[in-house]
């Protein structure tokens, strides 16, 4: 989170940095569980689809870390709010998630979508 002391670091950057100290400063099987546990995409993440629709990760599995359900709420190419929706990515969807977006940069407050 954001702190006076320093910047908000984005969560799929977090679990990167966890990932990377697994077996230095952290127990390498428990930053592999830790990471099933949360998924690659936390919770509440608002992600870029490569349909260039937005979403915020509502839920996920251990077995698809990389394809998360999500909320669907809006259409960056056509620049329009959508009636939000649910998308299983991991069931036979072609969709799949690009990028983590900052919510700031969108004014979306992911915490809405839940």
């Amino acid at each position: 989170t954001q702190r006076c002391f320093r910047k908000l670091i984005e969560p799929t950057k977090a679990i990167r940095m966890i990932y990377e100290a697994g077996g230095i400063k952290f127990n390498k099987e428990l930053v592999r569980k830790f990471i099933r546990c949360i998924g690659i995409y936390p919770v509440g993440s608002l992600v870029s689809l490569e349909s260039g629709l937005l979403a915020v990760v509502i839920s996920h599995s251990e077995s698809e870390l990389m394809r998360p359900v999500v909320r669907i709420m809006y259409d960056t190419k056509k620049e329009k709010i959508l009636m939000p929706y649910i998308l299983d990515l991991s069931s036979g969807c072609a969709d799949r998630i690009v990028s983590y977006e900052s919510p700031d940069a969108w004014n979306i407050l992911p915490e809405t979508y839940l």
